[in-house]
């Protein structure tokens, strides 16, 4: 709490001094300064903004009215650059080189937009040269970069709607002792990036939807980040430290920030970053929609255990870490799901479940001791990486991830060796390597999956699925179930239930992947599916109530699928042999259950999305 005060009066005071600075600067200089105009009406007002710059004299203001100027400024001397409205006073930089280049110091610009710079990789919108500036009150978009710093020092970038650069929002190059405050930055490559530099602060801004990072830490230190609003945005930390980062929200979850700590348990975050740490552990967790949802740095012997890491840039990334457990996590629909870049040793992966993720399930570089074993992985590329790891455990009584009898390798979606021995695991094409992406070894104990799914139906109403390929009907369904008389379906669309009786020539109806059926038996049977395994579906979610069917070789709780599922509330499933249902509202910590293969549920949903299988 003292810092927080400390820093909230540093940043106060430099405000105060500010204004006092300028002033004394206004009495001393007053009555040599001048106003030259740009645009309008008036006579002797200039048609060009750097025509009207080149007259002016230090300490000048410059006011431009409202229009559109196809520019490109040079600013050499200590003026103010004022504009009429921020929204109707435009700079066009024509796509040519930076929009406007500050190379005096003390300039203050304000209250225009200022867009279409060139494309070369230092272009700006503003690009500055020298020291305490003020840039305030502008909307800076469409730009290579933002607003560009190199080398300097003192300058005050604040209350300015920063969005859709190409890249780089706001980028400080070997800059210090800068402050970054009370902007908007959305849609660009990265909100803020330091590259170099310390004692910058950023402070009140709120950072939102930038395609990769909303703030990026690069080679940097000393720098002080607080009181940030992240939303679906984050930090990225490389080789950066002691940086102070306190009282920031991701998703207005705490964005938990460590360095040098030790021995802490992690119990609500939107986003975790461990800088030089150790014996942290973090615990049933969900984070979802930031930069990074873990990074682990120059941190040892923590535990990463049952936690959700969903729709991040990386579900989980660790460098130069070592001796850390990741157990138990579901690390699905990220961009990568794990990785792992810079000699990271001797951890330990298993019983994660590592699917539908965009580029990678696994990549790591120059890592090397690492164990994984009795993981699930289902992503177009499961794993990609150079160093000498274990992928497999000695074979093991049980159980394992997919429900077999034994404990050895992985399960991976792409091996295609097959079990000759009857123990579940896999015997021909050793080791998997992922097609030679596992550059040394691979797994010599693959997991191969039971594709005989047996369920237990009572007398009555049961809310099944077929978790398996088939193409079958409804009537198909009714056929093949001892006892049954009825199939139910629910029309999602409409909210409405469409209902097939067994042997009728009509109102029959696909039976389609992912989804829950109620069928009506009389009497109790069992029902047996065999068939290959689906990996994911396509399935259309609507406001209202849905029927899933959970077709994964694992098992899953209703609060993780609920947590999975965009904007899903309460997810159901009912019991046959009491005929009763139960309830699990999502975000509360009762009433959770466990949902296993087979099972048909219902969930409630709040807007329209599409269920690939997550959960």
């Amino acid at each position: 709490m003292w810092k927080k005060r400390i820093l909230s009066l540093v940043v106060t005071t430099l405000f105060v001094l500010s204004a006092v600075s300028f002033s004394i600067i206004d009495e001393i200089e007053g009555a040599n300064r001048a106003t030259l105009y740009v645009g309008g009406t008036g006579a002797g007002n200039y048609s060009t903004i750097q025509s009207a710059i080149d007259t002016a004299s230090d300490y000048d203001t410059v006011f431009v009215y409202n229009g559109t100027y196809y520019e490109n400024l040079v600013i050499n001397k200590t003026i103010n650059l004022i504009g009429e409205d921020k929204n109707t006073t435009v700079i066009d930089g024509g796509a040519n080189g930076d929009v406007v280049y500050v190379s005096a110091d003390g300039i203050e610009i304000r209250r225009f937009t200022i867009q279409n710079s060139g494309g070369s990789w230092s272009d700006a919108s503003i690009q500055i040269n020298s020291n305490n500036c003020t840039i305030s009150e502008n909307i800076i978009s469409n730009n290579l970069n933002g607003i560009w710093l190199y080398h300097a020092e003192g300058t005050i970038i604040s209350l300015n709607i920063i969005t859709g650069n190409n890249y780089n929002g706001v980028y400080l190059a070997n800059s210090h002792h800068n402050f970054i405050t009370g902007n908007i930055f959305s849609t660009n490559l990265n909100g803020i990036r330091l590259n170099g530099g310390n004692n910058n602060t950023i402070a009140c801004n709120t950072i939102t939807s930038n395609d990769f990072n909303g703030i990026y830490l690069f080679d940097t230190c000393h720098n002080t980040i607080f009181d940030n609003c992240f939303i679906n945005d984050g930090i990225n930390v490389f080789n950066s430290s002691y940086n102070y980062v306190n009282n920031n929200t991701v998703n207005g979850k705490p964005l938990v920030y460590l360095e040098q700590e030790s021995d802490i348990i992690i119990n609500n975050a939107g986003q975790v970053i461990l800088i030089n740490c150790t014996n942290i552990t973090i615990e049933n967790q969900y984070l979802s929609h930031t930069t990074i949802g873990i990074e682990l740095w120059k941190t040892n012997n923590c535990l990463i255990h049952e936690s959700c890491i969903t729709n991040n840039q990386y579900g989980l990334y660790l460098s130069f870490s070592s001796n850390n457990t990741i157990s138990g996590n579901t690390i699905v629909k990220n961009n990568y799901g794990i990785y792992l870049p810079n000699w990271c040793y001797n951890n330990i992966f298993s019983g994660n479940k590592i699917f539908l993720n965009d580029n990678y399930g696994l990549r790591f570089v120059l890592s090397s001791n690492n164990t994984f074993y009795n993981n699930y992985f289902n992503n177009d590329l499961n794993a990609h990486g150079s160093g000498f790891n274990m992928w497999n455990v000695t074979k093991t009584m049980g159980p394992n991830i997919i429900r077999g009898e034994y404990l050895g390798g992985n399960f991976w979606t792409d091996y295609n060796g097959v079990d000759l021995d009857g123990d579940d695991l896999g015997d021909t094409n050793l080791p998997y390597h992922e097609y030679w992406n596992i550059s040394y070894g691979g797994d010599w104990h693959p997991l191969i999956p039971i594709l005989t799914q047996t369920l237990s139906l009572s007398d009555g109403w049961n809310l099944i699925t077929i978790p398996s390929n088939h193409t079958w009907t409804a009537e198909t369904l009714g056929q093949n179930i001892t006892g049954c008389t009825v199939v139910t379906r629910l029309d999602c669309n409409t909210q409405t239930f469409t209902t097939h009786v067994v042997g009728a020539p009509w109102d029959d109806f696909p039976i389609e992947n992912g989804i829950g059926y109620y069928v009506y038996t009389i009497g109790n049977t069992n029902f047996t599916v065999t068939g290959e395994l689906m990996y994911s579906v396509v399935n259309t979610l609507y406001p209202g109530w849905n029927m899933l069917g959970w077709f994964h070789p694992f098992n899953t709780t209703a609060e993780k699928l609920g947590r999975l599922i965009e904007n899903c509330s309460v997810v159901i499933i009912f019991e046959t042999k009491n005929q009763t249902f139960y309830t699990h509202v999502v975000g509360t910590p009762h009433d959770n259950f466990i949902i296993e293969r087979g099972m048909g549920l219902f969930i409630y949903t709040t807007e329209a999305s599409i269920w690939h299988g997550e959960g």
